[in-house]
């Protein structure tokens, strides 16, 4: 009863200020200005995306405040002005005033501002993830922000992002202290303000808005996502070719999507049925779409050889690049370890620029293994090229990422930051689009006039239902949890997980190839990750949908009396495509 005397008396209080508004229009008008950076930061490491969005957050305006008070409510203007309503001392009663102000016939966007003079919610509004502490803007990338399951917040969190590598997040639910987003094809909870008082996300009116992130599709028929980098100024954009586009898209049209699986021509559509939990406006409503780079299982093969590899090396990489001529030690990680070379490569020229970062030239380190937000000095160090290579395939990726034993386990695709190695390898939440880049660049470089050879190589499946995976001898492998129940305390395969369809075993079951290849209760072969490409995994078909068509194979043996035996050994990794 406290809560709505002090929710009527605001509205009382409201009204009166809206009736003098008018009045005193211009003295209303905020004026804004921006902050000295307290300290200059060494940015030349870092990507060039990420030094990009650290130096537009830098030139944050801030509004200069009408009053003393903790917060202030303000009308957001088309123009790009804020014009001063009340002030308020409690949160909670300023976003009351807001709301309430929303569904007057008042122009513009309520929002409302901290005493530091930024915008921390509006009724309608786009969120922008920073670091600011004691008011000024992080001006590194040393901070992390958690996402968590629930509204509570409770440990242990699903992921972690990093404010210099992604700018806009569409705002789902806001109570002030706590807000639901969507990052990378995550719907989760961040605490909007740090017990230290550091914020880790304000908002921005969507009438200021002016260049969101969005995908759209070239003039060769690529799906390109544009990632913002500021969207409060010009475009500032980082751009990822991430292959073939769906056919449902078309050129010249914008699309905005936070997953990558649903697509929309309108933004407000899209943050509206995410308030609802659907897809029931954008453009694939009933088709999902799951790039195939994106979602391939790192139990995979490339179609290519050593050789190849090493072309594209000479390609793509400068002359002084680490990475040059170490196409066999990539196969070689492929063959013991089960963990595709081209995927590999795709992380590693993502990783070492190309081959050529300080980590790489001064540590052999072409991975970025342990090399920690604002700790870039404890990352690993290896004797060669070729040790790094072999052991973060066997180590890190095998028996870490693509081991359902291990609490680095979240489906052995690169994914996102919903699932895949993408959850717990990289804060950046494009990671493993910056790595599939790469991967459609070696495929589409290496196949030439003959066109993709790794596209679409390999039938995948998805997990639909909560179920096991057993091994030809009906024994479990490892079980597969409902989706959005897995954490890093409890490491097991889970609905929306992905697995490579290799054939039908009978007319209930696929034979499918595993992500482990001895039961969770038993030792690795070798006690490492070594991994064996004979050993098949089985599940029934009522528990998986195939999310791609298999392109294929070349047509040379079509009428040929072993061509199942072919198709099915080309699947296992036995026969080359070729």
């Amino acid at each position: 009863m406290k809560r709505l005397n002090l929710t009527i008396l605001s509205s009382i209080l409201l009204t009166a200020s809206l009736m003098t508004i008018k009045s005193n229009a211009k003295d209303n008008i905020y004026q804004t200005y921006t902050k000295p950076i307290p300290k200059t930061y060494n940015l030349k490491e870092l990507p060039k995306e990420v030094q990009e969005d650290i130096q537009s957050i830098q030139n944050m305006k801030y509004l200069k405040l009408k009053t003393s008070s903790d917060y202030e409510i303000a009308i957001s203007n088309d123009d790009g002005t804020y014009s001063y309503i009340q002030s308020e001392e409690n949160l909670n009663l300023a976003i009351d005033i807001a709301n309430n102000l929303k569904n007057t016939k008042n122009q513009g966007i309520p929002v409302v501002i901290n005493k530091e003079g930024i915008v921390i919610y509006a009724t309608e509004g786009i969120g922008r993830i920073v670091k600011i502490i004691d008011g000024n803007v992080d001006t590194t990338n040393n901070y992390t922000t958690n996402v968590y399951k629930t509204s509570e917040l409770k440990s242990p969190e699903h992921t972690y992002i990093n404010h210099g590598y992604i700018d806009d997040v569409p705002i789902i639910e806001d109570n002030g202290q706590v807000v639901k987003i969507e990052v990378s094809g995550y719907t989760g909870y961040i605490k909007k303000q740090e017990d230290d008082g550091s914020l880790n996300i304000i908002t921005v009116p969507m009438n200021q808005v002016n260049n969101l992130s969005h995908y759209t599709v070239n003039s060769n028929n690529e799906l390109v996502h544009a990632i913002s980098s500021d969207i409060t100024s010009t475009p500032k954009y980082s751009y990822q070719t991430l292959g073939p586009a769906p056919s449902f898209m078309n050129q010249n049209t914008k699309y905005y999507s936070y997953d990558g699986n649903y697509f929309y021509t309108d933004i407000n559509q899209l943050i509206s049925d995410a308030k609802l939990d659907n897809h029931n406006n954008a453009i694939n409503s009933n088709n999902p779409y799951y790039n195939y780079y994106q979602y391939l299982p790192g139990r995979s093969k490339t179609s290519y050889t050593s050789d190849d590899i090493n072309r594209y090396f000479e390609q793509y990489t400068p002359s002084d690049s680490l990475l040059r001529n170490t196409g066999n030690y990539f196969i070689k990680a492929q063959n013991e370890y089960g963990t595709n070379a081209a995927l590999l490569v795709g992380i590693a020229m993502n990783e070492s620029d190309r081959g050529t970062s300080n980590l790489a030239k001064t540590k052999f380190n072409v991975f970025g293994t342990n090399a920690k937000d604002g700790y870039v000095e404890g990352a690993d160090k290896f004797s060669s090229i070729e040790e790094c290579i072999i052991r973060v395939s066997n180590y890190s990726f095998s028996n870490g990422y693509f081991n359902p034993k291990s609490w680095k386990y979240n489906s052995s695709s690169l994914g996102n930051k919903s699932l895949g190695a993408n959850v717990r390898y990289a804060s950046d939440p494009f990671w493993s689009e910056k790595a599939i880049s790469r991967m459609y660049q070696l495929d589409k470089f290496l196949g030439g006039d003959t066109g993709l050879k790794d596209y679409n190589r390999y039938l995948l499946g998805m997990y639909t239902n909560e179920t096991s995976v057993k091994n030809t001898l009906n024994k479990e492998l490892y079980s597969i949890l409902p989706q959005n129940t897995r954490t890093k305390n409890t490491c097991k395969g889970q609905v929306g997980d992905t697995t490579i369809v290799l054939n039908e075993k009978d007319s209930n079951n696929y034979n499918i190839r595993p992500d482990r290849i001895v039961p969770i209760t038993e030792t690795n072969i070798n006690g490492d990750g070594t991994y064996l490409w004979d050993r098949d995994g089985v599940i029934n078909k009522t528990n998986i949908k195939i999310i791609n068509e298999k392109s294929n194979p070349n047509t040379d043996f079509t009428t040929h009396w072993a061509k199942s035996y072919i198709i099915d050994g080309m699947n296992k990794g036995w026969v080359d495509t070729t």
